[in-house]
């Protein structure tokens, strides 16, 4: 009797299940015979995409209907749709889940997943998600739980996860192009895990998973020379395999790599059955590569990613035929030293990174380098023959900004900084530049990052300038003390303290700043208090009206998806790619290298690249270019 015990409660389960969802379906019935003009029409402006409409009905419905919460819940799903989350969340709030039919609910936590999606919540997503991870659902249902699971675990930094869920829910999508997206979609996750996770986590054949990371790693990793036979290999240990097909091929002509796929030889058919072998199987040497040594691990992992994605996309748009392909080695698993002789062992022709300050200062220590490098960061006071060092200065942004507003004619300034290590370094280097252009510097005023008031820091900033808080006083025509406010502030911060200045009778005050006070993203609406304000910055980004392969516009997906404080270090990477090709022909004698992404590059004595950027002035809360950046050298008299 204990053996066979299961079965009834099994059987009870089962007829709960059926009697629940025909309970369901009498319900929708019920609602169909009485409401079905309006079902009809709603659901007919639903489907024209007029969601504004359709969510306006569905509210009416549910003031007449013997379910309102069912109506309640399309009404939210018709204004999350048009864009509106508000009215979406507090409908979804007025819902009570346990009074919908099976189907509804389901409904329901998919509903309550986007919400905290849109809000940026992916652990709370991932919670409605997992509430619904065991009951039955129907086709479209499942489709969208997958795809909700693969965004949550994207936002959640879980690449791996992300790709999993999307090839999981691959077979079940119906058109070409929905096809085609969602492996572009894993391809672009897996992209963005170190080589080790793709070769050691790889799942073996014939796993679907395994085959896209086998890919992703063939692709970023073979030489020009191998591909065609690697890839001959990887088709035929996972044949027929979802990215075998209109994605590869796009992907290979995209890239400009235009490689006939061998049929694998029967030696290379009997591969290893793990992916770790087969990844690690020896090859021959001596193909030349670009290797990139970059954190992508560990606190400095999105900065690595960042850089990632502008290298890939300066590469793929490069169409010569005997551009070198790159490997990128997580600079996190092991120290800069032996990185570096790994790669040169391995056959790089060139070196990229590293990208931390005190990682570059000891490449520069190690003694008979024979592969040139291109550092991404400087370091003052030391050079090194054969490593050319480049990076997105805070320093040089300083100069620039304070540049323009001496080649504007300012001379007394008023410096206004956080007070956080970061402003203490970048205002000691503001003071000293500035005096040795021969400009006075007034006073430094100092105020608290994140803050939501700032009016007692623009009142001192205002005395420091010479406007006096007596109105009789502020008209009695006697000269300022300063002629220039020099702000250092986040998008944050400077949203907030702009207005508060200019409300200390200081508006149309001349305000210049450095690159940090624009978040990269346009946004009229947020930056409108931040008219008036110069500041200079990389020309990607002031030049978002460009529509070239490697223009800001054109890279939106990689930028949406990067957080904002290392958005520059995309075009970071588009300019690496281009200067690692040049570094075996740079000679440093001030000569133009070419108008990057960061800026003008030269290469100036000791081996250390210049930015010239780009200056520009909010108006309406947009950017508008004002020209370049004025490089100013100190002159000998110059007081320092």
């Amino acid at each position: 009797m204990l053996l066979h015990s299961p079965l009834p409660s099994r059987l009870l389960l089962l007829v709960f299940v059926l009697s629940s969802t025909l309970a369901g379906c009498a319900r929708f019935q019920e609602r169909k015979a009485t409401e079905d003009p309006w079902v009809q029409y709603a659901e007919s402006r639903f489907s024209a995409g007029d969601y504004a409409g359709a969510a306006e009905i569905f509210e009416s419905m549910a003031g007449k209907s013997s379910a309102p919460d069912h109506y309640r819940l399309r009404a939210a799903d018709a204004h999350l749709r048009a864009g509106e989350n508000a009215a979406a969340q507090a409908l979804i709030t007025s819902i009570n889940a346990n009074q919908l039919d099976d189907v509804d609910q389901v409904d329901f936590h998919l509903l309550a997943a986007r919400l905290n999606l849109n809000a940026g919540r992916a652990t709370q997503a991932m919670g409605e998600l997992n509430r619904i991870a065991k009951t039955p659902r129907t086709k479209a249902q499942e489709v969208h739980y997958h795809l909700l699971r693969a965004s949550a675990n994207n936002q959640l930094g879980d690449m791996l996860g992300s790709a999993r869920e999307r090839v999981a829910v691959g077979p079940m999508l119906t058109t070409a192009d929905a096809t085609q997206n969602n492996n572009e979609a894993i391809y672009d996750a897996l992209s963005r895990l170190p080589d080790s996770v793709l070769q050691n986590q790889s799942p073996p054949a014939p796993d679907r998973l395994g085959g896209w990371m086998q890919l992703t790693h063939i692709l970023r990793t073979s030489p020009a020379a191998e591909l065609g036979a690697d890839l001959g290999a990887w088709r035929n240990r996972y044949p027929r395999h979802p990215a075998d097909g209109p994605f590869l091929d796009r992907v290979l002509e995209e890239s400009g790599r235009h490689v006939q796929i061998q049929a694998a030889p029967s030696v290379r058919a009997e591969a290893p059955s793990t992916a770790t072998e087969t990844a690690s199987a020896p090859r021959k040497a001596a193909s030349p590569f670009i290797g990139v040594m970059i954190p992508l691990s560990g606190p400095f992992a999105p900065a690595g990613e960042a850089i990632r994605s502008g290298m890939l996309a300066s590469f793929y748009a490069d169409g010569s035929p005997t551009k070198l392909p790159l490997k990128f080695a997580d600079s996190e698993s092991s120290g800069v030293e032996q990185l570096y002789r790994s790669l040169t062992s391995q056959g790089a022709a060139v070196g990229v990174g590293p990208l931390i300050k005190e990682e570059v200062g000891k490449l520069i220590r190690v003694p008979d380098r024979t592969v040139p490098v291109l550092a991404l960061n400087q370091v003052q006071d030391a050079t090194a023959e054969s490593v050319v060092q480049f990076g997105l200065s805070p320093e040089q942004e300083v100069e620039q900004a304070a540049g323009a507003a001496w080649f504007d004619g300012r001379q007394r300034a008023v410096l206004l900084a956080p007070a956080s290590a970061f402003g203490e370094r970048l205002s000691s280097h503001f003071a000293r530049y500035w005096r040795s252009l021969g400009g006075k510097l007034v006073a430094t005023k100092t105020y608290s990052p994140n803050a939501g008031d700032y009016s007692t820091t623009a009142a001192q900033v205002a005395l420091a300038v010479g406007v006096s808080p007596n109105p009789v006083d502020s008209v009695s025509g006697e000269a300022l003390k300063a002629d220039f406010i020099f702000l250092i502030a986040n998008p944050h911060d400077a949203r907030l303290i702009k207005p508060q200045i200019d409300a200390q009778r200081l508006s149309g005050f001349p305000v210049y700043a450095t690159s940090h006070v624009f978040s990269g993203r346009p946004d009229g609406q947020q930056d409108r208090d931040l008219d008036g304000i110069y500041f200079c910055d990389i020309p990607w980004l002031l030049h978002s009206y460009d529509n070239g392969p490697l223009s800001s516009s054109a890279l939106a997906p990689e930028i949406a998806k990067t957080s904002p404080e290392f958005v520059k270090l995309i075009a970071l990477g588009i300019d690496a790619y281009r200067m690692a090709k040049m570094i075996p022909t740079m000679t440093p004698t001030d000569s133009h290298l070419f108008d990057g992404a960061t800026g003008l590059l030269t290469l100036q004595s000791g081996n250390w690249v210049q930015r010239q950027m780009e200056c520009a002035q909010f108006e309406g809360g947009m950017p508008q270019a004002r020209g370049l950046a004025p490089i100013l050298r100190p002159t000998a008299s110059s007081t320092p």
